[in-house]
């Protein structure tokens, strides 16, 4: 996870403060039924809509040939469309099929001020229902990122500082 580009444009390293692979081999994924190392990636995201409807970063799905999804209180991954993404807002919009779903509400940005206490729920270097709380200290906050595939100019962020790890991108605060 630590080869994910995106998180290499912040640490410029593995992530440990050490240029490198971290003692490993340089692949990032695990062994297909045929032998071959397949690439794969994690994210998280939140569900928005109680008919399977989720949002996460657009550079979490980004060249994914399958999604899955792992729901919390189901026992299988659920396969997701991607319905749509954008990599200039970073944001992709997921489908699954299943029952009603526990669902979050989208909030309104507008109404947050600098000072306001956040909560970040995510997923980072794969730790399950990981929660940090944080204060918003900054609206409006503009920052440009290189990436492989060109510049990225993101607009109207929000600053906190919950921290930023392989895994937890998606996720909602």
């Amino acid at each position: 996870m630590f080869d994910d580009p995106f998180f290499r444009q912040f640490f410029g390293d593995d992530g440990s403060g050490q240029d490198g692979n971290n003692g490993s081999n340089g692949n990032n994924g695990s062994n297909g039924t045929d032998g071959t190392l397949q690439e794969s990636g994690m994210g998280s995201g939140f569900i928005f809509d109680s008919t399977g409807y989720i949002l996460t970063n657009q550079h979490v799905v980004a060249d994914a040939d399958k999604i899955e999804v792992t729901v919390i209180g189901h026992n299988k991954p659920f396969t997701a469309k991607l319905l749509g993404s954008s990599r200039d807002l970073d944001l992709a919009v997921l489908k699954i099929e299943g029952a009603t779903f526990p669902t979050l509400k989208l909030g309104d940005s507008g109404s947050a001020n600098m000072g306001d206490w956040v909560v970040a729920i995510g997923n980072p270097y794969g730790f399950d229902h990981t929660v940090t709380v944080g204060v918003l200290s900054a609206n409006e906050r503009q920052i440009s990122i290189q990436d492989t595939e060109g510049q990225r100019n993101y607009e109207h962020l929000l600053q906190t500082d919950a921290s930023i790890n392989p895994g937890n991108s998606g996720g909602l605060c």
